[in-house]
């Protein structure tokens, strides 16, 4: 077991229609953070499990929607909260030296947007990632 800090740039993000007169609105939110897991990483033999409580600072949030062929870009950091608390598990494929893959899913425990009329569930991020890993060298200690 051990425990493995990382600092990651994550860009998370939303798509939705809106009806109005003539067709829809198209909208598309995107948020720019800098994620900082703590991981509790546990091997058994080539597989490996990881959970963690984790900090996702806000860098950069804009919105663009787009009608009749036309769009219109925001910043909507004002309404968007600064910080999101999420936890993480995760699980993957380790060989002593070489490649290795794991996937992790990622759910907010905080709303995103402040003071919204959406529902606060479908207001917290959720995220799938695929991390693809080369590991030089050996992780076994020799004796």
């Amino acid at each position: 077991m051990s425990i493995q800090p990382e600092l990651l740039y994550s860009i998370k993000g939303a798509n939705g229609t809106q009806p109005h007169t003539g067709g829809g609105i198209a909208n598309t939110s995107t948020l720019h953070y800098l994620a900082v897991p703590v991981l509790a990483h546990v091997k058994t033999g080539k597989l490996f499990f990881e959970a963690d409580p984790q900090v996702d600072f806000l860098v950069v949030a804009s919105s663009t929607s787009t009608a009749n062929g036309r769009s219109i870009t925001s910043n909507i950091a004002p309404v968007t909260h600064r910080v999101d608390v999420s936890y993480t598990a995760g699980l993957g494929y380790q060989l002593p030296a070489g490649p290795s893959i794991g996937l992790r899913y990622n759910v907010g425990l905080s709303e995103t947007r402040k003071n919204s009329n959406v529902s606060a569930s479908s207001l917290r991020s959720r995220v799938f990632q695929l991390d693809l890993i080369y590991l030089f060298g050996s992780t076994r200690k020799k004796y």
